[in-house]
């Protein structure tokens, strides 16, 4: 009886022992099985890996211009270059009747730059964002220029203080002369000593306390007090101040009074102050290519005659005067 049970026990524990082992088996198995099919994986991606060519990675990045701003293309390719103008400078630049922007910088813009090839756009903006200043301190290069939102602007010429600044074209007008101007009817004011005076003047423009202050050896009181320097924004808002008496004298150059003098509203005080070192031309930033573009087309247009066809326009002579320089013929 025991001998029987211990040899189906037997028998028993064999039949458990050997179930136990086709199950290993087929566990080890599939986990081969699953290590195999990983292992193709990775040698089909190591496979595609390899057969890609080298530098296949793209970063997108905006087209840079030879000056190193992010350059505007049109719809041609070319590269569109934009100039700041302004609206209150006499015949250069105005506003018509009709409320669009006039005047002699944009029949010369447009000549210089068919003639350079060069698709340029003006941008109407504030004098101060080319060119600013505050009264008593050193001017200094506007946040539109100096931060691209335009590549170059209009009508300023090369003085001292700008040049440490900022770059200039050719002159395509003569240097004029800066004066005091006073009511028609003052007979007070001596522009021979100006001390303790009231001045005004044009925020940013050659015309500064700067170059007042340079006169010392003519001007008695030339270096003024902060509190004697009054800035305005615009030529308008300039003779506003002499007829409303909110200064002694303005200090500004002829062009922006020549309207003023004539319908009597003012007159010139004292004689002819240099402040430039050239007349008016292009400014813009010193590590742009604009200029050298910006010369070489108008130069083609001294040669070729239409500048002076520009020059001896009246079409804009009802705002004053343009003091254009001699051609090459």
């Amino acid at each position: 009886m025991n001998g029987a049970e211990g040899a189906t026990g037997s028998t028993v524990n064999l039949a458990g022992s050997n179930n136990g082992g086709q199950v290993n088996s087929r566990l080890l198995l599939i986990l081969i099985a699953v290590l195999g099919v990983i292992a193709i994986i990775g040698l089909i991606l190591a496979a595609v890996a390899l057969g890609r060519p080298a530098g296949t990675s793209v970063t997108v990045q905006p087209a840079v211009s030879g000056d190193g701003s992010a350059a505007k293309v049109s719809q041609s390719g070319k590269r569109i270059w934009s100039i700041a103008n302004g609206h209150d400078y006499g015949a250069y630049e105005y506003i018509d009747d009709e409320g669009y922007l006039q005047g002699f910088s944009y029949d010369l813009i447009k000549a210089v730059c068919d003639a350079a090839d060069m698709d340029c756009r003006t941008v109407w903006d504030k004098y101060s964002n080319c060119m600013n200043s505050e009264a008593g301190e050193h001017s200094m290069g506007g946040q539109g220029l100096l931060d691209g939102w335009y590549d170059a602007c209009m009508n300023w010429s090369p003085t001292i203080g700008r040049t440490h600044v900022f770059s200039f074209s050719e002159s395509y007008d003569k240097p004029t002369m800066a004066q005091f101007y006073v009511k028609n009817d003052d007979s007070t004011f001596n522009p021979s000593d100006i001390t303790g005076k009231k001045i005004g003047f044009i925020d940013g423009w050659a015309y500064d306390e700067k170059c007042v202050a340079r006169q010392k050896g003519s001007i008695t009181g030339s270096t003024l007090d902060r509190a004697n320097i009054v800035h305005v924004s615009s030529p308008t808002e300039l003779i506003q101040m002499i007829t409303n008496g909110k200064v002694d004298a303005v200090f500004t150059g002829e062009e922006n009074m020549e309207t003023a003098v004539k319908d009597g509203t003012v007159k010139k005080s004292g004689g002819d102050i240099s402040c430039m070192l050239g007349g008016n031309a292009v400014m813009a930033r010193q590590d742009s290519s604009f200029i050298a573009l910006w010369n070489e087309g108008f130069r083609k247009i001294k040669a070729n005659g239409d500048y002076d066809k520009l020059c001896d326009t009246d079409k804009h002579s009802s705002k004053g005067t343009v003091g254009c320089v001699p051609s090459m013929k």
